[in-house]
């Protein structure tokens, strides 16, 4: 997978991510699937930013 960041979009602690990720022999065929992704990340104390929707 290789995924290919998009768009971050940032509001106080909560930041959502849009990237393209790209998957190659996931298809019984071994054809390449590429799909949107959406992660929403909240800033924690220490300035880490884990996913806060999983």
């Amino acid at each position: 997978m290789a995924p290919d960041l998009r768009d971050i979009r940032q509001l106080g602690d909560l930041a959502v991510t849009t990237c393209e990720a790209t998957v190659t022999g996931l298809m019984s065929d071994g054809s390449v699937v590429t799909t949107t992704t959406t992660e929403v990340a909240r800033r924690q104390a220490d300035g880490r930013w884990p996913y806060a929707v999983a």
